[in-house]
């Protein structure tokens, strides 16, 4: 069962890695199509922060499950 529940956590944050990497990517093809503003350099930052913190999280949650022996 813990077998279960690892196996769809990584997937989970697979998932949450590549739309997060996504979200940049297309933020920064948006302004290279266009002169960007405040407000897509603000984007552009929340986005960024949102990837690094979620990918923090996801290293210490892989710490914490390596830890788990079934």
């Amino acid at each position: 069962m813990l077998g279960l529940v690892k196996h769809n956590l990584m997937v989970y944050m697979y998932s949450e890695d590549c739309r997060l990497e996504n979200d940049m990517v297309q933020l920064l093809n948006n302004v290279s199509y266009r002169k960007a503003d405040q407000l897509d350099m603000l984007e552009m930052i929340m986005a960024k922060t949102r990837l690094e913190y979620a990918l923090a999280d996801h290293r210490k949650i892989c710490r914490i499950l390596r830890n788990f022996k079934e």
